[in-house]
């Protein structure tokens, strides 16, 4: 007859029969078995202060990339150096990899490409406030996020983020984000709060860089 199997670790017949004839070895078991639920706790507590701290840091690494992007605007001694800031801030920082940048013309009615990136952000010319790529954020000043994508949707049509630039009282411009890379089903919370600050504060980093520059432009406009 095949010898009985027993867990690693665990009691034997034998040891279970010595264990009731001692009572030392039964608390010492019983003792035993509350340390292994103990140490399992605590490793599992362990585990969530692990992923608390990760959280942290990376908040803390999020809030370092805002305040570098706040200094990097306004650091900027002209209109080029402005867009390659925000080229930079756009493409490393959020991962976008097709937007465009437009400027409202001073007549109110057309928007204009400043800066091109991607396919589709290098191929954008000009277009009405009216279009259905610009309307919504320059009608409401907000910026308008599109849902996450799933695996095996097809390629959307709308663009991933339409975020209205903003020269208070005015709406003097538009960044528009067409696409994020593959691996991206859809823009971060920390990724909304960077564009809702370049909303806030590209066009006028633009307009001072401009002044600064004495290249003559004068705000509203971004032309």
């Amino acid at each position: 007859m095949a010898p009985s199997m027993t867990r690693p670790g665990g009691p034997t017949p034998r040891s279970s029969a010595a264990i009731v004839g001692h009572p030392e070895l039964a608390q010492l078991h019983e003792e035993r078995a509350r340390l292994s639920t103990e140490v399992a706790r605590l490793e599992r507590h362990v585990s969530m202060l692990s992923t608390e701290v990760a959280r942290a840091d990376q908040k803390v690494g999020d809030l370092e990339n805002l305040l570098l992007a706040t200094r990097r605007l306004d650091a900027c001694a002209d209109r080029a150096a402005v867009l390659a800031a925000l080229q930079d801030i756009l493409v490393t920082v959020v991962g976008a990899n097709d937007f465009v940048v437009l400027a409202l013309d001073e007549e109110g009615r057309t928007m204009w490409p400043i800066l091109g990136v991607g396919t589709n952000g290098a191929a954008c010319g000009p277009l009405l406030v009216s279009d259905a790529l610009v309307s919504s954020a320059l009608e409401t000043g907000k910026c308008q996020i599109a849902g996450p994508r799933s695996a095996g949707d097809l390629p959307r049509s709308e663009p991933v983020a339409t975020v209205p630039l903003l020269a208070w009282p005015h709406t003097v411009g538009a960044l528009v984000v067409f696409t994020l890379p593959p691996q991206r089903a859809a823009l971060r919370p920390i990724d909304i709060e960077l564009l809702e600050f370049l909303s806030s504060r590209a066009a006028s980093a633009i307009q001072l860089a401009d002044v600064r520059s004495a290249e003559g432009r004068r705000p509203p406009s971004l032309l």
